[in-house]
């Protein structure tokens, strides 16, 4: 049933904000009549897809997921396979029709190259795919809850022949999961089940947009519209459900619990060491060093609600890995105004 309403939920968000969506419905089966029960009804690839949500015809592609598969069966299931992410073969959906077509097959080609060169390095985020729609494609898996979208061999991307990116196709979220933390930490991590990942969040370009974008979607106002914006169909679902589950009720309680770690990753219970390092009469010299995995700004120091002191120039901290120690760099300040150390 897809976490009951949850994933109908999660993929009539994606359509309010312009993303490609898959239509999605609950319904009641009944076959010879025999009753089954209620089950959950999702579109799949092909042109209908990409004609419903307003596009012009273009190839969908994936990574070929037999690599990841077979390692698993293997490993009994495994959780950490091979890099099947930089060894998959790059699909698209119908190729028998997309390579009897010119046009689709050349769309093809350069949607085989965007990704595969993106893979490689060669290209960044920006240059291959919809940034914006990506970012809010990332955000969205985040407050949802549904980072199992995101993991390599469950992303879709349509080649948009007009713009000539590549843009994510919502899909297979496991939606209304609590998260733990942000999908921006797997930079960090060994496994290789995460190599997308980091491809991903090594662009500055686009972790600077993430980091907007979920401050956006975190706001407890972004969620309470997206629910009034659905209440009527929602409630239909819920009907729907109640046939079988008379007990459910539909719960907001996961996106918002999302929302909240979503925030504490922007306000840490610390973001930074600091140590005066020097003093001058109009400067001083601070030690400091990021004690956390999300990059900072320095932008001054306070002093009754006041800037007094700013950097000599534009002083970015990169984030922390955990797995590493504090790495401190001094950073000079000019005094604001007349103000220095020891004055009132």
């Amino acid at each position: 049933l897809k976490n009951y309403s949850h994933e109908w939920f999660f993929h009539e968000v994606f359509k309010n904000e312009g993303l490609l969506s898959l239509r999605s419905h609950l319904v009641d089966v009944t076959l010879n009549r025999k009753d089954l029960g209620i089950y959950y009804l999702e579109e799949h690839f092909d042109t209908i897809l990409v004609e419903h949500n307003g596009y012009r015809e273009g190839p969908i592609i994936k990574f070929n997921e037999d690599l990841l598969w077979a390692d698993r069966k293997r490993k009994y299931g495994a959780m950490e396979p091979m890099s099947a992410f930089y060894s998959s073969a790059i699909d698209t959906f119908q190729p028998q029709r997309i390579l009897a077509n010119s046009d689709l097959k050349a769309a093809f080609v350069k949607a085989y190259n965007l990704l595969d060169r993106f893979r490689t390095g060669e290209l960044s985020v920006s240059q291959v795919f919809d940034l914006k729609k990506l970012v809010k494609y990332y955000a969205l898996a985040e407050m949802l809850g549904g980072h199992h979208m995101v993991y390599f061999h469950n992303l879709r991307f349509y080649y948009n022949p007009v713009t000539s990116h590549l843009e994510p196709i919502a899909f297979d979220a496991s939606a209304g999961t609590p998260i733990s933390d942000l999908l921006f930490l797997r930079r960090y991590e060994d496994n290789p089940y995460f190599d997308f990942d980091r491809r991903l969040f090594s662009d500055e370009e686009f972790v600077e947009h993430y980091f907007i974008e979920l401050d956006h979607v975190s706001d407890p106002r972004y969620l309470a519209e997206q629910l009034i914006k659905v209440k009527k169909e929602l409630e239909k679902n819920v009907n729907i459900l109640h046939k079988e589950f008379p007990q459910f009720q539909f719960s907001a309680q996961s996106y918002q619990y999302n929302q909240e770690v979503i925030r504490n990753a922007f306000n840490p219970v610390k973001g930074l060491h600091a140590y005066l390092r020097e003093t001058a009469a109009d400067q001083v010299v601070l030690r400091v060093g990021n004690i956390q995995p999300l990059p900072l700004e320095i932008t001054g120091i306070s002093y009754k609600d006041a800037v007094v002191y700013r950097p000599k120039k534009e002083t970015r901290l990169e984030g922390k890995d955990p797995r590493q120690p504090v790495d401190y760099v001094d950073v000079p300040l000019e005094a604001v105004g007349n103000f220095h150390m020891g004055a009132n």
